[in-house]
C-alpha cells in the first residue's frame, strides 16, 4: 500500500506533541487548506492521503478496509520517526467512523491508541451511520450528475458542494480545484463503503483516559448537532459550538479553529510535563 505524506513541521527539536490531521471520506489532504500552515508555527503538522484517497493507493484492487486507515497512521509515525512522541489526532467528518470502527476492534485498537496523547473530533461522530457519505446518498450522486458535465454545469456543481459543506458559499481558485479534485474521485469511484462492525456498545468508552475534545458547527447537516452533543456527552466533554459554521469549521471560522486547537494542546503539554515532574 503506498501512501502519500505532506507535513508542514515546525523544527521543536522532538519536544510537544506532534498533530495528525485525517481528512474525511472523498477528500484529500488538500481539504486542510492554509490552516496547516498557521498551526505549523507552533507544532509539528502531518496530513496524509487515506487509502484509496488522493494520491494514495489501495493495498490492492478490494475495497480500503479498516486495517488499512489504521496502517496508514502508522506509515506516517515511521516515516517521521514520531515513535517517541505524543501525538494528537485531528480527525474530520468520515475518518471519525474509520477511528470508530478500529476502536471496536480488540486487535486494532492498541495500535490506533499507541503514542495518543489527544484526540480531536471535528465534525464527525465515531459511531453514526456511514451512509450519509456514502456514494449513493442522494446529494453525493447529485454532485456526481453535475460533474459529469464539465462545461457549463461545474460552476454549478461547485456552489452546490459549498452548499453542502459550508454554510456560505466559499468558491475561490482554491476550492474550485478542491471540490473538483472531489468530482475526479466520485467519477474513478475510490469511494467505497466503510466496512464497519455493528457495535453493542459507544466506542467513547475506550477514550475515557484520553483527553478529547469536539468542535462542531452549528448548521452542519452531515452530522446533525445533536449527534455532535450526544458524542461529547458520552465523553463527559464540553462541546465546542462554533456558531457561524456548517461541515468545515476550520475553514469556515479558521482563526477560531486555530485558538481552539492550540488551547487544547497546551492543556496536553502541561499536563505531560506536571506527570513528568
Amino acid at each position: 500500500m503506498s501512501i502519500s505524506i505532506y507535513s508542514q513541521a515546525y523544527e521543536r527539536h522532538g519536544h510537544g506533541p506532534a498533530l495528525l490531521f485525517s481528512h474525511g471520506g472523498g477528500m484529500w489532504h488538500g481539504c486542510w487548506g492554509p490552516i496547516l500552515q498557521e498551526i505549523a508555527a507552533a507544532c509539528d503538522c502531518y496530513t496524509w492521503d487515506l487509502p484509496g484517497h488522493g494520491a494514495s493507493g489501495p493495498a490492492d484492487s478490494r475495497p480500503v478496509r479498516i486495517e488499512d486507515y489504521v496502517a496508514s497512521i502508522e506509515m506516517v509515525r515511521e516515516r517521521y520517526r514520531l515513535q517517541r512522541r505524543p501525538i494528537v489526532h485531528v480527525i474530520w467528518s468520515m475518518s471519525g467512523l474509520f477511528y470508530g470502527a478500529a476502536l471496536m476492534q480488540e486487535h486494532l485498537r492498541a495500535r490506533l491508541l499507541q503514542q495518543q496523547a489527544g484526540l480531536v473530533l471535528v465534525g464527525t461522530s465515531l459511531n453514526f451511520g456511514a451512509e450519509v457519505f456514502a456514494p449513493t446518498h442522494p446529494r453525493i450522486a447529485m454532485l456526481q450528475h453535475l460533474f459529469a458535465d464539465q462545461s457549463e454545469k461545474q460552476a454549478l456543481a461547485c456552489r452546490e458542494a459549498t452548499r453542502i459543506l459550508t454554510r456560505q458559499p466559499l468558491i475561490d481558485e482554491e476550492f474550485q480545484d478542491f471540490f473538483m479534485h472531489l468530482a475526479h474521485m466520485l467519477m474513478r469511484r475510490q469511494i467505497t463503503p466503510a466496512l464497519i462492525p455493528a457495535a453493542s456498545i459507544a466506542p467513547e468508552v475506550f477514550l475515557q483516559q484520553h483527553p478529547t475534545t469536539v468542535i462542531h458547527g452549528a448548521y452542519d447537516q452531515q452530522v446533525p448537532l445533536q449527534i455532535a452533543r450526544a458524542q461529547a456527552e458520552r465523553l463527559g466533554n464540553e462541546l465546542i459550538l462554533f456558531e457561524h459554521s456548517a461541515h468545515m469549521p476550520f475553514r469556515e471560522e479558521a482563526t477560531h479553529f486555530k485558538t481552539a486547537l492550540l488551547a487544547f494542546v497546551q492543556k496536553i503539554e502541561q499536563e505531560t510535563e506536571r506527570v513528568s515532574a
